[in-house]
């Protein structure tokens, strides 16, 4: 098999009616929850691939849905149905006939309905809805998620709640709840009281099944054997009290978890201190009790089912990536953040040996330097025999000891909003994926190069936290960044000052033959102005494709842009023209689908002076503007046609990315940011190499 063969293990898909207020705040809440959030690129996220669909007619919303069930192994639709779907028998009739189609899948599909609103669960009347009406409006985002967590933990363990009968046969019931195992002291008061009253909710308001020591280990059975059989069946809530890590059986608790790789979440109760922490208490989530009410005791218990689904999640990931013959048989997976325990684990369990050579895959996000550089030193082999690494980054040469493979090359990355995304997607994907390929291009020592305004918050500020996480390549200039003249006149010097450590700024002059004052700030307000930007910004662009090894593109604007040509459009002809290898990461839209559609040969009409001159006020002044310097021997002509003929005398042998036809093809329209990764990476390796 290969990546043209590969169908991810699990798709969530949210659904909503356009009028739905609060719908898109919803969705995108339950995007960053499970997939990734792009402004937070050091959290933990799922990966969990996630597409959000809305429209004002069932047609818009549901029919993409239902023609993409069979995208992944497993998909799961989560409806959020409020009164403008209950008002509309369109929708409704639609949203039967999924349902109709989800039931008869063998459960490897699942439709979630969230009553958003009173009396919508007339809409599916046979199906159990996750409610809200009894919820405060600032608690339904994270019941939503909780619900979802539960269902999506439940699907991937699969372990049946079906009831046999002698009568009757086997009668069909909803997957067995989540085991949950709660670790805690019996010294001291609190550790027992949290215990019980966690016990006792999940019990009663939960989806969850807890082991509860004193309740569950039946009278004239052994202890020991009946703790190690119930830490290796369940995730592991930790009540880290004061009295917790003096005790023994406590402290071997979670010593079995982690040689079992049991999912492990810390729930820290110390009140008084602790003369010494237990140290393998580490490398896990921890949450802060806050007291004993209800909310504290939900916060807990999901927290610990996220981290189940995480886990399994994570290894049945893998699975399917070793499937499609992406991943080799012979690395070996772990469902956590590694730690140096885990080593010692995977030698006891003979599934690696000492001083042998061994990649260990965890998940994304990868690791931070500082943390890589204390697990390879484990092995004594000098280069080390260790190599840690997230599945999305095999695509480079899976080798232990070897230095990052990127190192010295500077990848140039352009990305801007698209002005239409296709069906499922929308500005959240496509943050997503420029984030998570700067991640992977720089934890593997790439520079990153980019042009544009260097602004706090947003790509700039994301961006350089990146690099502070993933510079052992031990360069001073990570990042360049690329301005054009007027643009650098207008930046706050102050922002400068908090990068210099980790970048450097390319200040580019405007072209000699303008004769300008170069210290004035011109605006581009009208023809002469867009005249003066859109040579600058050329200027800018020519300096960074001589610079850069290759260059990626995602997205981009069509128009309203204030250069000669769309920017993707210039970036990309200039890099087929100059040899670099070039990655079109189409799935997104924009400029970037209409380079892949004149790379085949087509004429995008947004890719014509007729569109632009209709679209773009000062079209027709630019345009005579560029045939007036082009006679004077200043510039080309402004000429779509050419810029056409560029890219489809280029075509597939022209983007010298090192891909076949099929590989390019799958670049184009993969929306899985995972995949994309991969092929980026994998790539780089061959044309760099």
């Amino acid at each position: 098999m290969s990546i043209t063969s590969y169908k991810p293990r699990l798709i969530l898909r949210v659904l909503w009616h356009s009028d739905f207020a609060r719908g898109q705040d919803l969705a995108r809440h339950i995007y960053s929850c499970f997939c990734r959030d792009a402004e937070r690129p050091a959290a933990r996220g799922l990966g969990i691939p996630v597409y959000l669909h809305s429209g004002s007619t069932s047609d818009a919303a549901i029919q993409p849905v239902s023609q993409a069930l069979d995208d992944a192994e497993s998909t799961v639709v989560v409806g959020l149905i409020d009164n403008s779907i209950r008002a509309d028998e369109t929708w409704i009739a639609a949203l039967r006939t999924l349902d109709k189609e989800i039931a008869n899948s063998a459960r490897r599909r699942l439709l979630l309905p969230v009553m958003c609103e009173d009396k919508v669960h007339s809409v599916l009347k046979k199906n159990n809805c996750i409610r809200l009406e009894e919820a405060d409006f600032t608690d339904v985002p994270q019941i939503i998620v909780s619900a979802i967590t539960h269902e999506l933990a439940r699907l991937l363990l699969a372990k049946s709640g079906d009831v046999p009968t002698e009568a009757f046969g086997v009668l069909e019931k909803s997957f067995a709840p989540v085991k949950l195992f709660l670790s805690h002291s019996k010294h001291g008061v609190d550790g027992n009281i949290i215990a019980m009253k966690l016990r006792d909710y999940g019990g009663q308001m939960l989806p969850v099944a807890t082991f509860y020591d004193s309740n569950d280990i039946a009278p004239g059975h052994d202890f020991e054997k009946e703790i190690k059989a119930g830490v290796a069946d369940s995730a592991m809530i930790v009540i880290h009290s004061n009295t917790y890590s003096d005790r023994p059986w406590c402290r071997k608790e979670v010593l079995l978890a982690k040689q079992y790789a049991c999912p492990i979440l810390v729930v820290n109760a110390v009140t008084q201190g602790e003369e010494r922490l237990f140290p393998y208490l580490g490398n896990a989530p921890s949450v802060r009790w806050r007291g004993d009410d209800a909310k504290s005791c939900r916060v807990v218990m999901d927290a610990a089912v996220r981290e189940v689904l995480r886990n399994a999640y994570f290894l049945q990931h893998v699975r399917t990536l070793k499937t499609a013959g992406l991943l080799p048989n012979t690395c070996i997976e772990v469902g956590t953040a590694p730690e140096m325990l885990t080593y010692r684990n995977l030698i006891r369990a003979k599934k690696c040996e000492w001083q042998k050579p061994a990649v260990l895959l965890y998940p994304d996000p990868p690791l931070g330097d500082e943390e890589i550089e204390v697990l390879e030193d484990l092995n004594p082999s000098t280069p080390s025999n260790l190599k840690f690494v997230t599945p999305t980054a095999t695509g480079v040469e899976l080798t232990p000891g070897k230095e990052p493979p990127f190192k010295g090359r500077i990848i140039g990355i352009s990305i801007s909003n698209s002005p239409e995304f296709p069906p499922g997607m929308n500005l959240a994907h496509l943050e997503d994926a420029m984030v998570e390929c700067a991640r992977h291009l720089l934890s593997q020592g790439a520079s990153l190069a980019y042009g544009g305004d260097l602004r706090r918050g947003g790509f700039t500020t994301i961006l350089f936290d990146l690099v502070r996480a993933h510079n052992r390549a031990g360069s001073e200039e990570r990042i360049h960044n690329f301005l054009s003249w007027p643009i650098h006149l207008r930046l706050d010097q102050a922002v400068w000052k908090d990068y210099l450590d980790e970048a450097k700024f390319h200040n580019l002059r405007p072209p000699a033959d303008l004769g300008l004052d170069e210290t004035t700030f011109v605006a581009p307000d009208d023809v002469q102005g867009r005249y003066l930007w859109a040579r600058s910004l050329t200027v800018m662009r020519e300096e960074m494709t001589g610079r850069i090894a290759a260059r990626i593109l995602l997205g981009g604007q069509i128009t309203g842009f204030k250069g000669k040509y769309p920017g993707i459009l210039e970036e990309a002809t200039l890099a087929v023209r100059a040899g670099r290898p070039l990655f079109l990461i189409g799935g997104f839209g924009g400029c970037t689908a209409l380079l892949i559609d004149a790379l085949k040969g087509g004429i995008p009409e947004a890719f014509t002076a007729k569109f632009q001159s209709g679209s773009d006020a000062q079209f027709d002044g630019l345009q005579k503007r560029y045939a007036d310097a082009a006679g004077a021997g200043q510039a080309e002509t402004l000429d779509y046609k050419r810029e056409l003929r560029t890219l489809c005398e280029a075509g597939f042998d022209g983007l010298k990315n090192g891909f076949s036809v099929e590989e390019n093809e799958v670049l184009f329209k993969s929306t899985n940011v995972a995949q994309i990764v991969y092929l980026v990476l994998k790539g780089l390796s061959i044309t760099l190499r």
